[in-house]
């Protein structure tokens, strides 16, 4: 759609919170080749640009300054550092990226031209790999250095139909008695911190407000 098209259906949606003026910015993800070259050193949208999930970019920029502290440059040669200050800003951007294309390609929706173009393209090998371990046996493997949490791989994989097809078969020899006060106490602790969890409703409208009083102190 055009801009004003968009402009004109994100202030229907959210009038609370978007007032005045809005403005376009182009959008290009992707990230740079090196992110630390002789002096000069890429941190946050400078370093790479992905769609943002759950923060996932406030993550990397404090990630990225965390391995910056830890590899503070002196006037001697820095270039073992430079490397591997690349690669880790490098694989974490490429992590965010694989996630975020996981809910494009897994999702089942059909309803616009974007979602169709990705029906036909390949999950990235990691993602890939990472689906079809926890579809064998509900088992998830960490990729080294992800900043996307196993609870939010999880989720996005259930949420999108990846279901365990098999348990582990060390079940079938448990005391049925044992395997069913487990599971029981497990649905215990999940409704107490259910519970305890602010109504949807209540944090959305919270959150609403922290971004007014900072649209109105800016």
């Amino acid at each position: 759609m055009k801009d004003e098209e968009a402009a004109d259906l994100l202030m229907k949606q959210g009038a609370p919170v978007y007032s005045g003026q809005l403005t376009a910015r182009p959008y290009r993800p992707g990230r740079m080749e090196s992110a630390w070259v002789k002096n000069c050193v890429a941190i946050g949208s400078a370093a790479g640009e992905v769609e943002d999930l759950g923060e996932m970019n406030m993550q990397n920029l404090y990630n990225s300054l965390d391995c910056l502290v830890e590899f503070l440059p002196t006037k001697q040669s820095m270039d073992a550092l430079a490397r591997e200050y690349s690669s880790r800003v490098g694989n974490e951007l490429d992590c965010m990226s694989e996630f975020v294309q996981f809910h494009y390609i897994a999702s089942r929706r059909q309803d616009g031209e974007i979602w169709r173009l990705m029906k036909s393209r390949a999950l990235p090998p990691r993602a890939k790999a990472l689906q079809e371990l926890f579809s064998a046996r509900g088992v998830y493997r960490e990729i080294e250095n992800d900043p996307v949490t196993q609870t939010q791989w999880v989720s996005a994989m259930l949420g999108y139909g990846t279901v365990p097809s098999a348990y582990h078969p060390m079940v079938d020899e448990m005391n049925e008695e044992d395997l069913l006060a487990r599971l029981d106490d497990m649905a215990r602790r999940f409704d107490k911190a259910a519970k305890e969890l602010p109504p949807h409703q209540n944090f959305i409208l919270r959150a609403l407000d922290e971004v007014i009083a900072r649209i109105q102190k800016s």
